[in-house]
C-alpha cells in the first residue's frame, strides 16, 4: 500500500535525539542480541511510538470500552511492533 514511501521512509536519516534516538538505540540493540528481528530500527522505534500515543489516547477518551489489562496490554503492543520473538517465546524473559 505504501511501498514505495516505505522505501523512501528507510533511506533517510533522520536527526533524532533525545527519546527518538534513545527509541531507535533500544530496537537496535534488541537486534544486537538477537531479541527483535527488526530490519529497520527507526520504522520499528516509529511504530511503537505511534502505537503506544494511539493506546494512550483510546484508552483516556474511551474509558467505557471494556480495555484487557493495561500491563498485558502494553507488553503485547511492543513484543509484537519491535518484532521481539525471543520474548514473546520466553515468558519467563518478560518477568
Amino acid at each position: 500500500m505504501f511501498g514505495a514511501f516505505s522505501a523512501a521512509w528507510t533511506s533517510i536519516a533522520l536527526p533524532l535525539s533525545g527519546p527518538g534516538a534513545q527509541a531507535v538505540d533500544s530496537v537496535r540493540a534488541c537486534v544486537e542480541i538477537g531479541a527483535s528481528t527488526s530490519d529497520d530500527a527507526c520504522g520499528t522505534a516509529t511504530a511503537v511510538w505511534v502505537a503506544l500515543h494511539g493506546y494512550a489516547t483510546l484508552h483516556s477518551s474511551r474509558p467505557a470500552f471494556p480495555w484487557p489489562p493495561t500491563d498485558a496490554t502494553l507488553d503485547h503492543i511492543v513484543t509484537a511492533l519491535a518484532s521481539l520473538d525471543y520474548l514473546s517465546s520466553n515468558e519467563d524473559a518478560r518477568r
